[in-house]
């Protein structure tokens, strides 16, 4: 017992992002060792009924703390929420060199083979860090609100909140773009023309997967009606060529906004010089076609088709 209360006490003079739990524990220690009069005795005696309930209450409030902690730095059950798709700021350098290996070590006591499991996802995620191609997603700097702050950012509303002391990065540089503009509805540009191709499919999908969420959250239903407007949109949105029906990320998101956006009031226009590579789901869902001169014959059966009669 009085082992436990040295290593609780130094715990609790460490800093570390749980310090205020172990502060919290060093005093429940100190008490139940007063209380039951046990001591580091080298000669075994058996626990009495009252060393037993002290011990056990004891123990009841050292594993409160403890799983409010593992929560706290996203290693517990409690860090989930009800919603397990509902996005969570957290640094992803932390998740790879702290957070997965602290959860990895706790989980091989009931399964030794649980590193090896991992590996590969710790070595994909070790690579996507060092691509600084991905640095405006993997190196977001951490402030208020970062998701919320961005989505306000798109839907054209201050991102600030009209706050002179927001810690938002970006704060000057939205204020200097937006001094001389009216209100209104207003619009939103992405330049992804100098994302490499082999990165731009999981950039879009991320893009159109937030906004997708965001569309389908807001209550009530429909109350921020977004049009997304995909110029060049076979890049984003080919067509599934592989004999399983399966394609990419990017795809697979833009075709759930197409088949269902509309009832969450999020819209696609789509704006292609070869709407033959488009994906056939997503061209089926197009309510109005608009076709300028075709030339290639793949194009102009698709101009002919049955979802345009």
């Amino acid at each position: 017992m009085t082992d436990l209360s040295r290593l609780v006490e130094f715990q609790a003079k460490q800093a570390s992002p749980i310090k205020s739990h172990w502060e919290a524990m060093a005093p429940l220690v100190t008490k139940a060792i007063a209380d039951s009069g046990l001591t580091n005795n080298p000669k075994w005696a058996a626990l009495t009924p009252k060393h037993r309930e002290i011990v056990g209450k004891l123990v009841r409030e050292l594993k409160q703390h403890i799983t409010t902690a593992l929560s706290e730095l996203g290693l517990g059950s409690g860090a989930t929420g009800a919603d397990f798709d509902a996005p969570v700021f957290y640094d992803l350098q932390q998740l790879c060199d702290f957070f997965m290996p602290n959860r990895i070590q706790l989980e091989q006591a009931n399964d030794n083979k649980i590193a090896g499991y991992v590996a590969t996802l710790q070595m994909r995620l070790s690579r996507l860090l060092a691509d600084g191609r991905y640095d405006f997603m993997t190196r977001v700097e951490k402030h208020d609100d970062p998701l919320g702050t961005y989505l306000r950012a798109v839907m054209g509303a201050d991102p600030t909140k009209d706050n002179d002391s927001s810690d938002w990065p970006a704060a000057a540089n939205y204020r200097e773009q937006t001094k001389n503009h009216d209100s209104g509805p207003s619009v939103t540009i992405f330049d992804l023309s100098l994302i490499a191709s082999d990165v731009l499919e999981n950039v879009t999908a991320l893009l159109g997967r937030i906004l997708f969420d965001f569309a389908v959250r807001s209550d009530p239903r429909a109350r921020h009606p977004l049009l997304l407007v995909l110029e060049e949109a076979h890049r984003f949105i080919p067509a599934r060529h592989d004999s399983n029906g399966g394609g990419s990320r990017s795809t697979a998101v833009f075709e759930r906004i197409a088949k269902e956006g509309r009832k969450f009031g999020i819209s696609l226009l789509l704006a292609s010089q070869r709407p033959s590579e488009l994906s056939e789901t997503v061209v089926a869902q197009c309510g109005t076609v608009i076709a300028h001169r075709l030339t290639h014959e793949s194009d102009q059966a698709l101009r002919d088709c049955p979802y345009f009669g």
